[in-house]
């Protein structure tokens, strides 16, 4: 499933048709955000699959800037979509192009930690209940400086975690 053709965004969710059925599509009328509702054959309620893709470089937009007011209003869709009464549970996968704990998820070009950021992803962690399933798998260590589950490299050298795949409720 895909969402905005002839966009200049656009996000995809593979749903294998032998392990789901899939009850409804929906989508972001910018192409950001897509959303589908799956069945699984061995399971009861409906799980919705989101795959979100937010604007780039959030860590340095400012508050009142166009990037940050796309991103909180993305925000509000998704946060829609996961309340429908029908979604017993979502999984959010999507590049988020922001990071949460600076020492953990960025190192700039001189091996430094980066800062901790308080942005949209950070509000949807701590208030809207997602839960990051990549800290809770890999729970932060005293080990700064590392770059495990980053996903973003760049060539001058420095590296963030900017993609995550979050769930609801927090398993």
């Amino acid at each position: 499933f895909t969402c905005g053709p002839g966009m200049q965004w656009n996000c995809a969710i593979l749903v294998h048709s032998s392990t789901a059925v899939v009850r409804e599509v929906r989508e972001d009328k910018s192409g950001r955000a897509l959303a589908v509702d799956v069945i699984p054959e061995h399971g009861s309620g409906c799980l919705r699959l989101i795959a979100l893709y937010q604007p780039t470089a959030l860590d340095r937009a400012g508050a009142s800037s166009k990037a940050r007011s796309e991103a909180q209003r993305l925000r509000s869709v998704v946060l829609g979509w996961r309340s429908h009464k029908s979604v017993r549970a979502c999984v959010l996968g999507g590049d988020l192009n922001e990071t949460v704990v600076g020492a953990a998820d960025r190192i700039d070009c001189n091996g430094n930690p980066g800062e901790e950021h308080i942005g949209t992803v950070h509000t949807m962690l701590e208030s809207d209940g997602w839960c990051d399933l990549f800290r809770h798998c890999c729970p932060l260590s005293p080990n700064t400086g590392s770059t495990l589950g980053h996903t973003y490299f760049d060539p001058r050298g420095g590296s963030s975690r900017i993609d995550f795949v979050l769930a609801y409720p927090d398993p």
